[in-house]
């Protein structure tokens, strides 16, 4: 149940964004779409204090044109960001790795939870 709800948010997310795209030069050619659980005992305004740390380190990073974080139902979290192409990710991937604030978040997520996602869209107008 979890897997299907979960992904079936994701695609909405995602519809969404891709709708409210304007613009075809500033459209995402990439995006990153996570689901998952916090650790046990984590409090989500705690997460969510930390998340807009990491929302200074993304909007530092060339190609990040959006994100949005929420919650799915009350155990499962949706992270959706979007690039302008997949290389401007990768980079930001591998920066990730030393930011404090990155780093704390993943602390409070439980990695056996974690699904991904990443395309680069098909159809979009």
């Amino acid at each position: 149940m979890y897997n299907i709800r979960a992904k079936a948010m994701a695609i909405v997310a995602v519809m969404s964004l891709i709708s409210c795209a304007t613009d075809k030069a500033s459209a995402p050619g990439h995006y990153e779409i996570v689901t998952f659980q916090l650790v046990a005992g984590t409090q989500p305004e705690a997460f969510i204090s930390v998340n807009k740390e990491v929302e200074n380190f993304l909007s530092a990073q060339p190609g990040f044109l959006n994100r949005s974080i929420g919650k799915v139902n009350d155990s499962v979290w949706i992270d959706v960001l979007s690039w302008r192409l997949k290389s401007d990710f990768e980079k930001a991937f591998e920066k990730s790795a030393s930011d404090e604030a990155i780093i704390e978040m993943s602390k409070m997520i439980n990695e056996a939870t974690y699904n991904f996602f990443s395309f680069e869209p098909s159809l979009s107008h």
